[in-house]
Formats: structure tokens, C-alpha cells, sequence
């Protein structure tokens, strides 16, 4: 986790922290600019090591300044055919800014009954690709989406032409945003 109790608050501006971690987030698969650490040294992780992300704080904290600013990183980065996104907005107002990306599998999910599904769906995927990787010999994303066509076909081995042809060269990572999530807990019971 990432504590944030700073009495003497400054303001952090996104450039400036891109600016200065540039050649860090370079070698990044999915860089995100958290912003500076109390030594006032900015701060850039790799979200593909941090797959599991919960930001939580009192009301007035920043929780959604960060969420909005992770998300503008991956954006700011990486492009629809690298990363995808599903996001989950039970209040409807948090990501509705978000409703047109070109990076979204699905429009932004705001009834509750619908992310289930919609988290169903992402576990069915999961499930999918790692069926997809295990087949390739692999265990990372990056390694698969590094092998070639002739690498790819030699470790797979389809049956069939048309087998072949329904085999992704290249796979995005998935990246799910859900805002408020004890509303979806609470629904899901």
C-alpha cells in the first residue's frame, strides 16, 4: 500500500512527474506517474507488478485524483491494441468522462447487475488466455506478445489453417477500474 498522510500539502503537476521519470517509464509495460514520494522524488510504477490495486482513503484525500491520474497514464501511453479497459462507475459520474475511449471493451458499466456479468466475463477471458499461454509455453503476456508468427505457430501447433487464423498474434492487457467498490460487493452480496 501507499500511505499519503502529508500535512503541508503542494501540488504535483503530471508533466513535471513524466517529465523527470521519462526514460524509467520508457521500459515500462504499462507505466503509471503516481505523483512524488515525501523526499519529493517522483514516482513511476510498472502496473503489469502491481496487478492487484486498491486505493482507499477519507473523503477529501485524492483517491480520485489518483485513480483519474492512473488511468490518464495508461492513455497517455499505451494504445488500444496495447491496453483495454472495463470500467465499473456505480455512481455514474466518476469515469463517465471516460464513456468514448477507443480503449474501452465495453461502455462504461453503471448498474451494478451488468458489472457482474461484466466481471464474469473477465474471469471466462482470464481463463481463455491462460489456456492461450499455456499452449505457447509461456507464463507472461510481454513473452507472448514477443513471439513471431513462425515462433507462435511452432508452439501452438493448430490442427488447422483456421485454427490458426482465430489465434491472436498480439494480446492487450486488460485493465479493470471499478469505482466504489464496496457499492459492488454490497450488491453482489
Amino acid at each position: 500500500g501507499i500511505e499519503v498522510p502529508n500535512e503541508n500539502r503542494q501540488l504535483v503537476r503530471l508533466r513535471e512527474v513524466i517529465e523527470e521519470t521519462n526514460g524509467k517509464a520508457r521500459k515500462m509495460k504499462i507505466p503509471v506517474y503516481l505523483g512524488k514520494d515525501v523526499a519529493g522524488n517522483p514516482m513511476v510504477v510498472d502496473l503489469t507488478a502491481l496487478p492487484h490495486l486498491l486505493i482507499a482513503g477519507r473523503t477529501g484525500t485524492g483517491k480520485s485524483v489518483c485513480l483519474n491520474t492512473i488511468i490518464v497514464s495508461m492513455l497517455m501511453s499505451r494504445g488500444p491494441d496495447e491496453v483495454r479497459m472495463l470500467m465499473i462507475d456505480p455512481k455514474m459520474v466518476e469515469l463517465s468522462g471516460y464513456r468514448k475511449l477507443p480503449h474501452l471493451m465495453h461502455p462504461v458499466v453503471t448498474d451494478m447487475r451488468k458489472a457482474e456479468a461484466i466481471l464474469a466475463w473477465a474471469v471466462d477471458k482470464m481463463e481463455e488466455r491462460y489456456q492461450l499461454l499455456s499452449r505457447a509455453g509461456v507464463r507472461h503476456l510481454s513473452v507472448y506478445n514477443g513471439l513471431g508468427d513462425d515462433e507462435l505457430r511452432d508452439r501452438i501447433r493448430p490442427e488447422s489453417d483456421d485454427e490458426w487464423r482465430q489465434i491472436p498474434r498480439q494480446l492487450p492487457y486488460i485493465v479493470i477500474v471499478a469505482d466504489e467498490l464496496a457499492d459492488l460487493m454490497m450488491t453482489a452480496g
